[in-house]
């Protein structure tokens, strides 16, 4: 009897010193599959910075996609960036006034910082966009797609469209045009 509890003891303590030494590297969650994403900060005052913390993506790919709802349906991605992640956790900064005409994706880390900037020459409605951000801390699978931003106009004074309408485009009908921007850790 004791030397199986002992064994199990034994068992127990390795287990839990190797989830000591790999959570306190990001690498469980990199070994698992998994990407936390974090807000940081919002900035507003000349188009729109969103500042997202990241770790456990060591040796992934980063892709932002921005996307247009159509017909009640997503089509696109109109624009999309790449860029590699070296050093699995860092910060990424997505910069757009209209995202369907241009998002600069920088992305921050202890390997240096990368940069891309997609654009393009869509036509545009004019008027007042209003935008939503992520506002919470998710946890990703490896090639999961996740919207970060959504932007729409509308001819009347409305709070910003919510993120759910990436899911439920039909969340989106009110407004005349909305662009979803995603982020992929493939």
């Amino acid at each position: 009897m004791r030397g199986i509890s002992l064994t199990r003891i034994a068992a127990a303590s390795c287990a839990a010193a190797l989830c000591f030494v790999l959570g306190s590297c990001g690498g469980l969650a990199s070994i698992m599959g998994h990407v936390t994403l974090e807000p940081v900060r919002v900035e507003s005052d000349d188009g729109h910075e969103l500042h997202l913390r990241f770790s456990g993506a060591e040796g992934r790919e980063l892709r932002a996609r921005v996307y247009e709802l159509r017909d009640g349906c997503w089509s696109g991605p109109e624009l999309e960036s790449e860029l590699p992640v070296a050093s699995g956790e860092g910060e990424i900064i997505l910069s757009f006034d209209l995202m369907a005409e241009s998002v600069a994706v920088v992305l921050r880390e202890l390997a240096g910082e990368r940069s891309a900037i997609t654009e393009s020459d869509t036509e545009l409605p004019e008027g007042e966009y209003a935008v939503t951000v992520l506002d919470r801390e998710l946890q990703l699978q490896t090639g999961e797609e996740t919207v970060v931003a959504i932007q729409a106009l509308s001819d009347e004074q409305k709070a910003g469209p919510g993120l759910e309408g990436f899911e439920k485009p039909a969340a989106l009908d009110s407004y005349e045009a909305a662009y979803a921007l995603t982020l992929t850790f493939e």
